[in-house]
């Protein structure tokens, strides 16, 4: 039987072994997890750091950090790309690799929403106090007959007596002087008006006008019925039988005062 030549062996006279020296050449990886020979890693089938990576393609980028975005990808893993600043007005609040930075809202002054329902009350009740007072000062009586008295009156002091009045220019005067029975009060206006003697359905009938033309209405009948013996102190007088004094002093001095009537010197 022949031998096979030994081939990269020497053998070694002397010995009861047989010495085979080896060659080791080294292992240069070829698969899809290579280096390349120039330092630069694929990192193919690597994971990318969670929070701090990014993948683009084969590559791991470094995240662009907070207050700016991604201008350009980075060329090799493990580097950060082109990262450029936020404009005025825009922000990032993290590391990113956002094209663009977001838009920032308008922010309130801390206290905006304490201030304004504030202000808003506080107009809301002055309303409510002016308007409550010309209101009252309106409706003082509808809950006092006796409110339109002077208080002198009411602690039983003498009341002066009424004077009589004189027209300047006769029916002229007394309808000029219709305007200052605005002064009635809602409550009193009928009950004036029953007391003159014009009738309920008349005073009804006038309803649908506004307040002032409604008495102005209703005392063009009164002198229309009275004819020439219609006179302001027939007025004035069914004024204080409904204990509306103040009233009917008002209406006296706004005559006196724009020159339709004065007071007649002798009773």
């Amino acid at each position: 039987m022949k031998r096979k030549p030994l081939i990269g062996r020497t053998p070694i006279r002397g010995s009861g072994f047989l010495v085979v020296p080896f060659l080791i050449l080294p292992y240069v990886p070829t698969g899809a997890s290579a280096f390349h020979l120039g330092g630069s890693r694929t990192r193919r089938d690597d994971n990318c750091r969670y929070d701090l990576e990014y993948r683009h393609g084969n590559l791991c980028c470094v995240n662009c950090p907070a207050g700016t975005h991604l201008k350009s990808h980075c060329t090799r893993s493990g580097e950060k790309g082109k990262c450029q600043e936020c404009d005025y007005g825009t922000y990032t609040e993290h590391g990113n690799e956002l094209n663009q930075c977001f838009k920032c809202t308008q922010c309130r002054p801390a206290n905006a929403a304490v201030i304004v329902p504030l202000v808003l009350i506080l107009l809301l009740a002055v309303v409510i106090i002016v308007g409550g007072f010309f209101w009252w000062k309106k409706r003082r009586r509808t809950t006092d007959p006796e409110g339109d008295l002077h208080e002198g009156t009411k602690a039983g002091q003498t009341e002066e007596p009424f004077p009589k009045l004189v027209p300047l220019k006769g029916e002229e005067s007394l309808r000029k002087c219709f305007e200052y029975f605005e002064e009635i009060e809602f409550n009193y206006q009928k009950r004036f008006f029953r007391h003159l003697g014009i009738n309920d359905n008349v005073i009804k009938s006038k309803d649908p006008l506004p307040y002032e033309d409604r008495i102005h209405e209703l005392l063009n009948i009164w002198v229309e019925r009275e004819g020439r013996d219609a006179a302001l102190d027939d007025l004035l007088k069914a004024l204080l039988d409904l204990n509306q004094r103040r009233t009917a002093e008002t209406v006296k001095e706004k005559a006196i005062h724009n020159g339709h009537y004065r007071v007649c010197e002798s009773l």
